[in-house]
Formats: C-alpha cells, structure tokens, sequence
C-alpha cells in the first residue's frame, strides 16, 4: 500500500476535525451587527436570550465592547441578562476594556451580582 493512500484519510479526518470547531469572531463591525440582528429576530424570548449571551461573551472576547453591551441591554429575562453581563464584564476586564466592563456592569439588576462583577473589574481578577 502507498503512503499516500494512508495519508487521505488521514488528512480527510484532520479537515474534518478543524471544520467542526468554533468559528473564529467576526471581525468587522458589520458581522457584529449582523450576528446581532439575528439574534434580536429570535421569536422565542428564551432562545433569543441564549443567542444574546453567547454573542456578548464571544464580542467581549474580542474586544467589542459595545456590541456585547448592546446584546446584553436586549436580554429580556433578568436572571440571563446578568449572568451574560456578568461574564462579558469579567472578559472585557481581563482584556484591559475596563471602562467597558464598568459600563456593562451597571447593567446588572441584582445588587450583589453587580457589586461582585464591579469588586472583579476593580481588583483586575
């Protein structure tokens, strides 16, 4: 047998593999929107809140912080939104985006959460 039989599926595998992985974010600010755009036309308020969270943390992993602002500020549920708001203030601070984060975290409705995210920002944790 040829080595190079061996090596296509092999390699077929390997392609395979990096196709199912994570797509990178976007990087132009016309794929937030459109990311974003989608996930606001979501019916069902559940779902949509999913949506809206994974948008705000990838965003805050990329340093847009406005755009995970603006997907957490259309989080209907309270206990979703601040748990996402949460999380992309604590990303956005370890990113050296602090004023972002702040500006994220005083969106948090529960006070304790809040002030716990802000106590994070603050100590750069």
């Amino acid at each position: 047998m040829k080595t190079s039989t061996l090596l296509v599926p092999l390699l077929a595998s390997i392609a395979l593999a990096a196709c199912s992985r994570k797509p990178p974010a976007p990087t132009s600010s016309g794929s937030w929107q459109a990311r974003l755009d989608a996930a606001v036309a979501i019916t069902h308020s559940s779902t949509r809140d999913e949506a809206l969270a994974a948008l705000a943390e990838a965003a805050a992993e990329a340093k847009e912080g406005r755009v995970a602002a603006d997907a957490v500020g259309r989080m209907t549920f309270t206990g979703a939104k601040d748990e996402a708001a949460e999380k992309a203030a604590v990303i956005l601070a370890r990113r050296c985006e602090t004023q972002a984060a702040r500006d994220i975290a005083q969106k948090i409705t529960f006070t304790g959460t809040r002030d716990r995210t802000l106590q994070a920002i603050a100590s750069g944790k």
